[in-house]
């Protein structure tokens, strides 16, 4: 969502506003100490990201989160 903005995001700068988020959800391990351990990695091999976005009628920034798990015989991985 993009809350008081005027505008939607640009398209690559949605996605980048997406990594603080990813880098959460990830086990904790190197350098990083933190994580909530709900995907094991953020490469497009184990996570398939769709960032979407949508204009906040009550002027707040709500984020979604939907974790699903992958087939492991998926083709378009």
């Amino acid at each position: 969502m993009f809350g008081h903005r005027k505008r939607p995001y640009d398209t690559d700068n949605l996605y980048a506003a997406a990594k603080p988020i990813l880098d959460t959800l990830k086990a904790p391990r190197g350098r990083s100490k933190n994580g909530l351990s709900v995907i094991l990695e953020d490469n497009p091999k184990m996570c398939r990201l769709i960032v979407e976005q949508k204009k906040s009628l009550d002027k707040s920034t709500k984020i979604l989160i939907e974790v699903f798990p992958l087939a492991t015989n998926d083709a378009s991985m």
